[in-house]
């Protein structure tokens, strides 16, 4: 996903799970079209139990 490497994550928030990570942009499908999203990451706590997920959302305009 380039987005990830191309646009700098900001800190979200963070709870007993880790640290929630934001990330916003553009990316392109195969159709050559753009939409824009973003992204929430998780970068979890040594020994934590919770799941991790990863959440697209669509950026209204």
């Amino acid at each position: 996903m380039q987005l990830v490497f191309t646009t700098e994550a900001i800190i979200d928030r963070t709870n007993e799970y880790g640290k929630f990570y934001r990330v916003e942009g553009e990316i392109t499908g195969i159709n050559n079209k753009n939409l824009a999203v973003i992204t929430i990451w998780l970068q979890r706590k040594a020994g934590s139990k919770g799941a991790i997920k990863l959440k697209l959302e669509r950026k209204e305009s």
